[in-house]
């Protein structure tokens, strides 16, 4: 392999490389680019109950319980996902009902039996 053409094979790794390193984004700067789809919502927030049950934060019911259509909402000046589960089993009225708000991005922003 001659000196050119290793040098040309070099620029191209290198422009891939910086092309993928781009296209993912910065973490903590979300751009279009990186926000989640109703789907992805959808199974982070399953991810968050079940972490939420293993912290001894949800009773393990919930983790049973399959996610409704995901929504994005607008809450004040911010859309993010708002993912809910219904459990209607449960005894107290004001607990069959979870809410999981994610931004855009799919980090976690809350998690509670209000909806607010």
């Amino acid at each position: 392999m001659t000196a050119y053409s290793r040098r040309g094979i070099l620029a191209f790794l290198s422009l891939s490389l910086l092309t993928t390193a781009t296209s993912l984004g910065h973490p903590g700067h979300a751009g279009h680019d990186d926000h989640i789809d109703a789907e992805d919502a959808a199974l982070i927030a399953k991810k968050v109950v079940a972490a939420k049950v293993a912290e001894g934060k949800l009773d393990s019911a919930w983790l049973a319980v399959s996610a409704n259509n995901p929504e994005a909402v607008k809450s004040g000046k911010v859309i993010e996902w708002l993912v809910t589960f219904d459990r209607p089993a449960e005894v107290d009225p004001k607990k069959r009902r979870l809410y999981v708000f994610l931004k855009l991005d799919g980090q976690l922003s809350g998690i509670n039996f209000t909806g607010r």
